[in-house]
């Protein structure tokens, strides 16, 4: 699907292995601190090979290549379920969401294109696959970090709701949720 965003048009796609030289490269230019809040896995190239295998370790990855540059400015992880971590921080709250209608997403925009619109369009497109597909909530994959203030008012505004709390190697996190 494409996108258009400030007179820039961005391609979402399954990510392949045609991506993975790409898609390492994105994790390598991002900023220390972008790298800091993004942990469902390691940016070396072995790891980025494995995830562009769509499915071949139980994940759907998606990436936005800006059509001009070629270069990818976001990258998207699906899980179906919820992490073994996190359904079991979910359960100790009583919360319980059916696996078969639950994905974790874990998305990440690019510095430059942070507020550039492009997460809110990437998330509209994933809300209209997965509806397609018959789920019904999207938890965010290891939540959110609560000092990342920046993400948490996106999720906020892109209809997620904070439903608890978490502290891992120190720092707080928010679960979040979106019910569809």
């Amino acid at each position: 699907m494409q996108i258009k965003l400030n007179n820039k048009t961005v391609l979402i796609s399954l990510a392949g292995t045609s991506d993975a030289v790409a898609l390492h490269q994105y994790f390598l230019n991002l900023s220390p601190l972008t790298q800091s809040r993004y942990a469902p896995h390691a940016f070396d190239a072995v790891s980025v090979m494995a995830i562009c295998r769509n499915n071949s370790i139980g994940y759907t990855a998606f990436v936005a290549t800006d059509i001009a540059t070629h270069a990818i400015v976001a990258y998207m992880l699906l899980r179906q379920g919820m992490l073994p971590a996190d359904f079991n921080r979910y359960a100790n709250r009583n919360q319980f969401y059916n696996y078969t209608e639950t994905v974790s997403f874990a998305p990440s925009v690019a510095d430059a294109w942070q507020s550039s619109g492009l997460g809110t369009a990437i998330n509209q497109y994933l809300e209209m696959q997965l509806k397609k597909h018959h789920q019904k909530n999207i938890v965010l994959w290891g939540g959110v970090q609560a000092g990342n203030e920046k993400a948490v008012s996106f999720y906020k505004k892109q209809g997620y709701q904070l439903i608890g709390s978490f502290y891992q190697n120190g720092m707080q996190n928010f679960d979040m949720i979106k019910t569809l």
